[in-house]
């Protein structure tokens, strides 16, 4: 019951950190996304799309295993399809970058569907296509 109530009464001071980091995120600022998200999820609020902001920071800011860890803490895909491509996307890069290149490999021919936004399409293509030279 105290986490619900303070969840309520801390909303506005959340909302004002999503916000900087949503503007942070527009600037690329990866530094101050991460530092954000970092703070919020130490406050205890975690969601798909906190978790997705962060891998986004962390992956930008080259802390490889970092955004592995966010991005397979993500237990429900974000809402809108095109941020969807974009999270497994990064996610495949981040695991591709620690060394886990087959499982970039299996999470990009798995989630491949029609309900990818054409430039994460084209990039995750791409790295499929290196893995094809690779082998």
């Amino acid at each position: 019951m105290m986490g619900i109530i303070r969840r309520i009464l801390f909303a506005p001071m959340y909302l004002v950190l999503i916000m900087r980091a949503h503007r942070a995120i527009e600037r690329k600022d990866w530094e101050e996304v991460a530092e954000t998200m970092e703070n919020i999820h130490r406050r205890g609020i975690r969601t798909s799309t906190s978790r997705h902001w962060l891998g986004l920071a962390l992956l930008q800011l080259h802390r490889w295993d970092e955004a592995v860890e966010e991005y397979e803490a993500i237990e429900k895909p974000v809402r809108d399809p095109a941020s969807n491509s974009w999270r497994l996307l990064n996610h495949s890069i981040a695991l591709y970058e620690v060394g886990r290149k087959r499982e970039c490999a299996e999470l990009l021919r798995s989630s491949i569907d029609a309900t990818w936004a054409e430039e994460p399409l084209r990039r995750a293509k791409g790295l499929l296509a290196e893995f094809q030279d690779e082998q």
